[in-house]
């Protein structure tokens, strides 16, 4: 007990360290009406998408660096019909009753990533355990104007037994791939290239 709460309180530790707090560092918030997160996983041979109807973040960016936090509420997943959506919050997979939030704490990155694409390391937080998780954002589309707003993207995989979420094995897959969007003027992502038009 003891050890697990020594490795929570560390990842903690990494996921905040040195996130932007000076006095001019500025947070973009993001909710459900903005941004939007999912979740896939097989069935069989037979993909699930699922989506988080609630869900609240922001990114934060001072100096050179930046960070990601999302709140996602379990008990707000909806999937393809009734049934599925209820098993995602059942204590078969997400556990909704027990632990209605999921949480994704980003290490500080370079803001530059959201843009061009590039690697984010962070905490996830699942069902009452933290594990480190990679997400990777993809190049942001951003609109052809002078105040320009992009559309940035993460994505990652996670193995859901290391969350403790083993039933229906084989037959559902271990591996759960996340998606995570949302809205950031280019001028926060990188003011050089916002600049110079490029």
């Amino acid at each position: 007990m003891i050890g697990n709460l020594l490795v929570l309180g560390m990842l903690a530790a990494a996921a905040n360290a040195h996130c932007p707090d000076l006095a001019d560092a500025r947070t973009i918030p993001f909710d459900h009406t903005d941004a939007a997160a999912g979740f896939r996983v097989r069935a069989g041979a037979v993909p699930l998408r699922g989506s988080f109807q609630r869900l609240r973040g922001h990114l934060r960016l001072g100096g050179d660096s930046a960070c990601v936090r999302a709140e996602l509420d379990a008990r707000s997943v909806v999937m393809g019909t009734d049934a599925f959506g209820a098993w995602a919050r059942s204590p078969d997979f997400f556990d909704a009753a027990r632990h209605p939030r999921l949480e994704f704490r980003s290490q500080p990155f370079d803001p530059r990533a959201l843009l061009k694409g590039g690697v984010i390391d962070g905490t996830l937080t699942l069902r009452g355990t933290a594990r480190r998780q990679r997400l990777r954002a993809e190049p942001a589309r951003c609109a052809a104007t002078a105040r320009a707003t992009c559309t940035v993207r993460l994505h990652g995989a996670m193995l859901r037994s290391t969350f403790g979420m083993r039933a229906r094995r084989p037959f559902v897959s271990d591996r759960v791939d996340l998606d995570l969007r949302f809205e950031a003027p280019r001028a926060e992502l990188s003011p050089d290239d916002a600049a110079t038009g490029r």
